[in-house]
């Protein structure tokens, strides 16, 4: 039997979960900080979240925040918070940058596919490397950071390897077409950057990986489909078209992070 589950509550724990993937985890009074040794100096590496309950981002707070961003070495501060937090006057006079995020879900489904794509897991060094080809090939990275394609796969790899989520790559006729991650969190499937080569976009190929995203959480029994997209950006518009659902919402803020000894 399907489960049914809370879904906006679900999205933003797996969000916790994804980032905790091959990352050392810290409390900073209030919050957590996930940072993935070696990693710090690229926006995935260090992320921290402030949940609903856990207090006010005071300004003592932002700046022992800021300052901890800055002795682990990152390049980015970078911290996620509910929408309607208390403490947002104080991101925003210490020179954060916002955006939302908004979550999204569908139920799973049983019709069959009509294309002939291939999903494959990434299984070796080989698969990897057809992955990067992908990165490569794009502008950006499914996250709206800029990170070295190198970089980026390599952070992917390392999440992979400790069992927590699937790396897989999307063929036609044994040429990779996308690369899309799924994340198995208690009782739905969460989809982690997908990326499509920029030579097939707009050519179905997105719309099946969801598809077939959506099928998979039926064949296991699962509550459905969840995942996050930059409000106003295109891969909003292709959940929207893919009838998934807006559940929740969160808000990232940033602020680019002035080596030590280079601030006056």
């Amino acid at each position: 039997m399907v489960p049914d589950i809370d879904a906006a509550a679900w999205l933003l724990k797996s969000e916790i979960e994804y980032f905790s993937l091959d990352a050392e985890r810290e409390s900073l009074r209030p919050g957590l900080l996930f940072r993935a040794h070696g990693a710090e100096s690229f926006p995935p590496g260090a992320v921290a979240f402030l949940g609903s309950g856990e207090g006010a981002a005071t300004s003592d707070w932002v700046q022992r925040t800021e300052e901890r961003f800055r002795e682990i070495g990152a390049g980015l501060a970078r911290i996620y918070t509910p929408i309607d937090f208390i403490g947002s006057d104080r991101l925003l006079q210490a020179g954060f940058n916002h955006r939302i995020e908004v979550g999204y879900f569908a139920r799973p489904i049983h019709t069959a596919s009509r294309h002939h794509k291939t999903f494959r897991l990434i299984a070796d060094e080989r698969d990897w490397a057809l992955k990067l080809t992908i990165h490569q090939a794009g502008e950006g990275v499914p996250d709206g950071h800029e990170i070295p394609a190198e970089d980026w796969v390599a952070i992917e790899k390392r999440k992979s390897t400790t069992g927590g989520i699937q790396m897989f790559l999307v063929e036609v006729d044994g040429e990779p077409r996308a690369t899309v991650g799924l994340m198995e969190f208690e009782f739905a499937l969460r989809l982690k950057n997908l990326l499509v080569h920029p030579d097939h976009r707009r050519s179905g190929v997105g719309g099946e990986i969801l598809r077939a995203a959506r099928r998979a959480a039926r064949e296991r029994d699962l509550a459905g489909v969840g995942c996050f997209a930059i409000a106003g950006e295109e891969g909003e518009a292709l959940y929207k078209g893919e009838n998934f659902q807006p559940v929740c919402a969160q808000m990232e803020w940033t602020k680019m992070m002035v080596p030590e000894g280079t601030r006056k």
